[in-house]
């Protein structure tokens, strides 16, 4: 697998000068790609990304929500938008085996049948299930994750002890694979006043474990991995006195700024690219209503936000806590994510990356509740729906330069491949690179960019001639270098960076050196040497 250097941090940066670091936000595709419409759908969402089928087709297991019984369903697609359900003839529910319910080996009945599934990292195409999956298991103590296995996705077996769950957790968990490394990713709720588990702190509210299997029957044990922090807390407070005061978007029923905090309702976590992208799902609590005369719950808003870690340990988050994927308006009736948003790990199709999510069309509460309100989305039969939104690849930030010229010197790097290559675009712009030796600092000849970024020295209008002593562009005073790169300008995912003598670095491989970017009017969002064949 080759290596890609992204610029979420800077873990590859040396220097930078006049560059700006921007965060990306997918772009919705609009209306719901599989909304409400057969009679155990009142609500559908989805906790799994589609899986590929060897066809080309994709294959998505959601969950259909009929009053208080939550069904595992499955539909499927040509193209990733429309989707069909077929008959599976599987279940009896309602008197007729004639729907598109999975059989999990449980009847169902109850508030909680939820399944998560991935593929299983040991199947061997013969012998092991070829699916995994986790189901939730509430009421008696205690309560946690219990799994599954299945040869086809549609009939699953339970395995191991039915009275012990593998896996302590509350009721939100996602469920993915890392086929490089052999893992089945788990990441759970947790309560740190409720659960025996390493590193969970009672005041952080929800938060996030991490367990791990290689054949999703033995499990590690929950450990604490993720929560909000006071720069969460502080963007929730400001996000929902915003929407509280804007008649264009959701607000939440209960609004009482005494009440205000923010924990992680689930993160869904997928490796990309040598690294892991986390999407956890900030809830932004509002108030608090009563249910009952034994039960109150909290109202607020939730959305994806972006994080990322080289180790599923230690976890790096943006400066500014935006969400990934944002609240839409309430203005168009047929796009209603307003209230809370639950996004899946993407899939790649083409140069983009596609970001399923479930879309709430109101707040933390039960759509029960709504009903006495008086408002007018309170009386809509659908209250949620699979939405999808698309990423360029790689896209989740990029470095920016504007009109005036920036630059970005790499940190050492080994040249493993014959071509440099860079996913960028460029606006009556251009980019160029600087091939330098590691060590001494000096450009190695036939990779310079020459001048293109300032002169050696600088001349200051009382002082003279100054040597440039500072920034990625500063070389030696002696050091002589021609502009040899021929400038990247356009649009591409995938672009080979040239200089007049080819774009051919075999006679670099091995070797360690930096990167020098120069930019203009252009974003740099990943860059990598290809592989030899």
């Amino acid at each position: 697998m080759m290596n890609k250097y992204f610029f979420l941090d800077n873990a590859h940066i040396e220097l930078d000068e006049h560059i700006e670091r921007v965060f990306h936000e997918p772009v919705k595709h609009g209306r719901p790609v599989l909304a409400p419409a057969t009679d155990i759908e009142g609500e559908v969402c989805v906790w799994n990304a589609p899986l590929p089928t060897e066809d080309g087709r994709w294959r998505l297991w959601y969950i259909g929500q009929d009053g208080d019984n939550s069904l595992p369903l499955y539909a499927e697609s040509e193209d990733g938008i429309n989707w069909h359900r077929p008959n599976l003839h599987l279940v009896e529910y309602a008197g007729s085996r004639k729907n598109n319910i999975v059989d999990t080996g449980r009847h169902p009945s109850g508030r909680y049948e939820e399944m998560v599934l991935a593929p299983n990292p040991s199947w061997d195409g013969v012998s092991a299930a070829r699916y995994c999956g986790l189901m939730y298991k509430g009421g008696a103590q205690p309560i946690g994750l219990f799994p599954l296995q299945s040869h086809d996705g549609f009939r699953w077996q339970p395995v191991g002890d039915p009275n012990h769950p593998v896996i302590l957790s509350s009721d939100e968990y996602r469920l993915w694979c890392d086929s490089e490394h052999g893992l089945l990713i788990a990441t759970v709720k947790l309560y740190g006043h409720s659960m025996d588990v390493s590193g969970a702190v009672p005041e952080y509210g929800r938060q996030v474990g991490l367990s791990t299997s290689t054949d999703g029957v033995v499990w590690t044990s929950p450990e604490f991995i993720y929560h909000a922090d006071a720069a969460d807390r502080q963007a929730g407070a400001e996000a929902l006195q915003r929407y509280a005061g804007d008649p264009d978007y959701r607000s939440p029923l209960y609004c009482n700024p005494e009440h205000f905090w923010m924990d992680v309702y689930n993160m869904p976590v997928f490796p990309y690219h040598g690294m892991y992208i986390g999407l956890p799902a900030m809830f932004q609590h509002s108030g608090y209503w009563i249910a009952d005369e034994s039960s109150a719950n909290q109202d607020g808003l939730i959305w994806p936000a972006l994080t990322w870690s080289n180790d599923l340990t230690h976890w790096e988050r943006p400066g500014q806590r935006k969400p990934f994927i944002a609240l839409s308006p309430s203005t168009d009736r047929e796009i209603y994510d307003n209230g809370m948003l639950f996004a899946c790990p993407p899939i790649q199709r083409g140069d983009e990356l596609w970001f399923y999510y479930t879309g709430y069309r109101h707040s933390h509460v039960m759509p029960s509740l709504l009903k006495d309100t008086g408002l007018d989305y309170a009386q809509e039969r659908v209250s949620s729906a699979l939405f999808l939104a698309r990423l360029r690849l790689d896209g989740f930030a990029s470095l920016r330069a504007s009109e005036r010229k920036g630059a970005v010197l790499t940190r050492p790097i080994v040249v493993d491949g014959p071509t440099l290559h860079i996913n960028a675009r460029t606006k009556n712009g251009e980019i160029l690179a600087e091939i330098r030796d590691a060590d001494s600092g000096r450009v190695i000849p036939g990779f310079g960019i020459g001048d293109y970024l300032a002169s050696p020295n600088l001349r200051f209008p009382e002082e003279g001639e100054r040597t440039r002593l500072a920034g990625p562009g500063t070389r030696r005073v002696d050091e002589q270098v021609d502009n040899d790169a021929v400038p990247f300008s356009g649009d591409q995912v995938d672009a080979v960076l040239a200089w007049r003598g080819g774009e051919d670095l075999s006679a670099l491989q091995g070797r360690a050196v930096r990167i020098l970017f120069a930019l203009r009017n252009a974003d740099l969002y990943s860059f990598w040497f290809s592989r030899m064949l």
